[in-house]
């Protein structure tokens, strides 16, 4: 399960115990919109108008998105891993 936080951290928590088992930092304001893709990545938006590709593995950010004018509040995967 994965979590976005108004600290501008994403976290990554064991459902069977309940514990966070990673946070994700690199966003600069409110993650605001997650999106698991079919390869086990992730991607996450935020109030920085960014979009960050994660890898859920090691927990380092593999992309930074940037384009959007405003706050990104919403993100889609499609079945072939794009986004």
């Amino acid at each position: 399960l994965a979590s976005g936080s108004g600290d501008q951290t994403v976290k990554l928590w064991d459902v069977g115990t309940g514990s966070c088992v990673a946070t994700l930092r690199g966003h600069a304001d409110i993650v605001l919109a997650l999106a698991a893709l079919p390869d086990g990545r992730l991607a996450s938006g935020s109030g920085d108008q960014t979009v960050k590709l994660w890898d859920v593995g090691t927990g380092s950010c593999v992309a930074t998105l940037r384009g959007h004018a405003d706050i990104v509040l919403a993100l889609a995967a499609l079945p072939d891993g794009r986004l």
